[in-house]
Formats: structure tokens, sequence, C-alpha cells
């Protein structure tokens, strides 16, 4: 659990109208502390493989598999002075080092603890389904490989993960439905987009990188240039949100890359990197939480408990960018990885990144307040019909132990960017607005050589259709 998240500081408060529900009442959670004593802890441990290092005097390779009954956890604990790898063989399991947030690990994921690491939580996230764990240790001979945290923290962290651990059902992956609910729920049903409701269209051509065609085999990487359909935007499902407010933030980039057989593919990004949460689920707890914070909501707010033990997504919403100068200044990151395969088979797990070519620009306060609530959509026609504005496409690859089915943690600024081409934006769309009404970027609308790595995404390309077909 060694990967922190990379953000970008720069004040930009969340409004106190965005806030929510409480997750549990004062004397709910009394009533659980007071039953910490008799929970029922449970996982069933079995050795595998033990060997000395010859090579490194005093230590000694071990393998043991962990098998999680559904809805059972293990207690709060630390492996001494060894290094510890953990893969999920199967199901899901969350998982938190003391000082780290709360992550969800799915089968085919893993992650390393440091000698002394304090691992405060290790539960499956499933009511219903078994989990299963590798867990390998380089460890000191003769030593136990795990022992218990003391019982003093022990008992403070188990406390505090009852609290913030979602209802069962709130574990399970929320329908596409249910997550347009929730967006609708959150920032009102305004027979728009669910989400980026205020937007601008704008078109041009992608020039593929000779670079790109050596990491994936996908077309759009081999056709040459090729026509776009672009459209930048504000945060929220309000149409109306002013382009001058914090809560506008991130600002999204959507890209579709139109192909010689008439087939397309689409690009999702924003202007942070990073996510507020870690699932799909937790996305939506965050939006239920908003939507029951209004101005009148009693504090705590729901929006207040959830950003207590959820300290991703506070600093998702409390520190974003200024606003920017224009649409074209900012750099958009994608939200979630997908694996590129070359012609040889070999994959790579990516993240996108697309970076203005003529570098990011943002308002000092005193510009902004000369700015009006649609700015961003009368300066984009402006400067498009002074010069074309262009935009590096640039493909983070992962690399041992970056976490890739986890959108909430920003790879390392140490990745190696490969530079997949350049979006070049020309013109505005004609009719606008019919343009913007039907059509639909879906972020797995993708072509051979790229699938999806991040379980997320199954999700969103559900509730794109829901939303589109509802604006209608």
């Amino acid at each position: 659990m060694n990967t922190q998240p990379v953000f970008l500081a720069s004040p930009d408060p969340v409004r106190p109208g965005m806030a929510g529900r409480r997750f549990l009442q004062a004397a709910f959670s009394a009533a659980i502390l007071s039953a910490v004593s008799s929970f029922a802890f449970a996982e069933q441990v079995k050795p595998l493989f033990q060997h000395e290092l010859p090579n490194i005097t005093g230590k000694a390779f071990t393998v043991d598999e962990a098998d999680f009954a559904p809805g059972s956890k293990a207690a709060a604990h630390r492996h001494g002075d060894a290094f510890v790898y953990a893969y999920v063989l199967s199901g899901s399991v969350r998982s938190q080092i003391a000082g780290e947030p709360i992550q969800t690990f799915r089968a085919g994921q893993s992650w390393f603890e440091l000698p002394g690491a304090r691992h405060v939580l290790t539960e499956n996230a499933s009511r219903k389904a078994r989990a299963r764990l590798l867990v390998v240790f380089v460890n000191n001979s003769g030593e136990p490989l795990k022992t218990p945290d003391d019982a003093k923290d022990t008992m403070t962290n188990l406390s505090a993960n009852i609290v913030t651990t979602p209802a069962p059902d709130a574990l399970a992956t929320p329908a596409p439905q249910q997550m347009v609910d929730a967006l609708h729920t959150a920032f009102g049903d305004h027979h728009s987009r669910a989400v980026h409701a205020k937007g601008i269209m704008a078109v041009g051509q992608f020039e593929p990188s000779p670079l790109a065609a050596g990491l994936s085999t996908a077309p759009i990487f081999s056709h040459g240039s090729l026509p776009i359909l672009v459209r930048f935007s504000d945060f929220t499902g309000i149409p109306e949100i002013p382009d001058n407010v914090g809560d506008a933030n991130p600002r999204g980039f959507a890209i579709k890359i139109k192909l010689p057989d008439g087939s397309s593919a689409d690009i999702v990004s924003h202007s942070f990197n990073g996510f507020p949460t870690a699932t799909s689920a937790e996305f939506r707890d965050l939006l239920l939480a908003i939507g029951a914070s209004g101005a009148g909501a009693t504090k705590p707010t729901a929006l207040d408990a959830f950003l207590q033990s959820h300290p991703i997504a506070k600093t998702f919403l409390t520190t974003q960018k200024p606003p920017p100068e224009s649409y074209a200044t900012l750099s958009y990151f994608g939200v979630n990885a997908f694996q590129f395969s070359d012609a040889k088979g070999i994959q790579h797990f990516v993240r996108y990144r697309f970076v203005p070519v003529g570098g990011e620009s943002v308002l000092t306060p005193d510009q902004l307040a000369s700015k009006g609530p649609n700015y961003l959509q009368s300066e984009l026609p402006a400067r498009l019909a002074k010069s074309p504005i262009a935009f590096t496409w640039y493909a983070q690859i992962a690399e041992t132990p970056d976490v890739i089915g986890n959108p909430s943690v920003a790879w390392p600024e140490s990745r190696k960017l490969v530079k997949l081409g350049v979006i070049t934006i020309d013109r505005m769309t004609p009719d606008p607005v019919a343009t913007d009404k039907g059509t639909m970027f879906a972020p797995l609308n993708v072509p051979d050589g790229i699938a999806s790595a991040d379980p997320m995404l199954g999700v969103r390309q559900g509730a794109y259709p829901l939303s589109f077909q509802h604006r209608q």
C-alpha cells in the first residue's frame, strides 16, 4: 500500500450546500462500539511454502493462502519486520494500512506492505462470496508472521472501520440505473446529461505518434490523421452552473475519434489527476450524501461524515485547480486505466493524459472577479476564430506496484509518459445544440487493441446510455 495519491494543490473549497446524510446516528454508533469485544474475526490461513533464503542469512521466504468467508474480516495486526506482498486470487478484499485510505482490491490485483506496517483493516468486501489471498513474506527466520496490533489501537481502528464501512447492500456494485439516479439526487434531474451537463463542442483531427503503434494495435494509431469531435464541459449535472464557481470543477474533456470504416472510439477525461472514490459503490454513496445535504441539513451532514471517512474524496473536492483561463489551458486526465496490447501480445496498463501544447493557465482571484458566469463558453469560440488549439495525448505507463483498478489513487509522476499523438481543434461544431443532444461519449467504446482494466468502467458504460436516452 505504498502508492500515495498525487493531487494538484490549489484551494477551491466546496460550498456549504454540498453535503449529505449521516451514515449512523450517535446512539447507534455507541451500541455498535459496545459490542466490539464480541465481534467475530474470521480468516483461515493455509501454509503453502517456507524456505530459508540461502543468500540472505536470517531471512526466510514464506507463502500462505488466506481464505475469508463472506463478510468476514481479520483483526488489526502487524507482520513484524517482514516485507509482505498480497495478491487477490478470488473475490474482493477491502484493506487499509494505518495512515492510508481504505482501498478495495479485486481478483488479479495486489499490494505490498513495508516492514513495520500496521494493517488495521482486512475484510471480505462481499457478503455473498468468499475471498482468497495469496500472501508472500520475506521475514526474519523463526519470528511469527503475524502479531496482534496493540489492544488500544485495535479497538480504535476497529470502531472507526465499523462506523465508516458501508451497509452490506452498498458494498455490491450498483446497477447503472442506480448510478444515474444517484447523480440526479446530487444535482437534480434537468433532462440533460446526468453529469458534466454544461458543455461546448468543437471539431478537429487526431494525428497519431509512431510510438503509439508500438504500444497498441488499435486502428486509431495506424490510420494517419483522423477527424474528431470534442466536448469541453463543467462538472455537475446542472446545465446552468456558472463557469466561475468552484463547483464547476473538475472540467471535462471528451473526444470521439472517427475511423474510415464508420466506427469510432471515445475518450472521457477530466481536469483532476484522480477520482474521489475507489469504487462505483463508494461514488454512489458520495452522490447520495451530497444530495441529502442541502442548505438546511443538520450538522454534521452526511457529506461531512463521508469526507471524514474518505480522505481522498475530501482532497478531490477541496483541492481542485482554480478556474482556468480557457478550456484550452488545462491538462486533462483519464479517470480509469486501460490495457493496451501490442503486436507481440504484450500488455501495458495505461492512463491517459492530455497536456495543452500552449501550456496551462489559470485565473488569479482578481482576474476571476471580472469573468461572467459563461466566460468559458464565450472564450473558446473567440480563441478558435484566431487559431487552432492543440493537446498532446500521452499514455502514462503503470509499473509494479501501481494499483490498476483503483481510480482514486494517481500513479506517481515518475512513471513513463509515451506520446500517443496530437489532438488539434480548429473550429466550433455546426448546429451545436442538436449535436450536443445527439452525441454520447461511451467510456468503453474502444477499438481492438484497447481493453478495460478497471471494474468501474463497466458501470459507467451502462450508465451513459441511460442518461442519453433520458435527456432525449
